[in-house]
């Protein structure tokens, strides 16, 4: 794994989007973003049957944020080899 794959990710871990962003995926980044942003005003709010949607959708937003970093940093890393 590249260092910078490495610090997508652990940032992705922390603020999801934001590493996606720094790989290249400004549009998926946001998107990453702002479902983190909804992820967090469910948990603030903390009522019993949001907290059920909000871990949810947390998990899948960041398996999608560690999924996309790996496939940005790889597609680069492909066409840098076409080179």
């Amino acid at each position: 794994m590249r260092i910078k794959e490495l610090i997508c990710n652990l940032t992705n871990l922390v603020v999801p989007g934001v590493g996606t962003i720094l790989a290249g995926g400004l549009i998926s980044g946001f998107v990453q973003f702002v479902l983190f942003i909804v992820c967090l005003v469910l948990v603030v709010m903390s009522f019993g049957w949001l907290l059920v949607i909000a871990v949810p959708l947390y998990v899948i937003d960041v398996i999608w944020c560690v999924v996309s970093v790996y496939r940005l940093t790889r597609s680069n890393q492909r066409r840098r080899a076409m080179r």
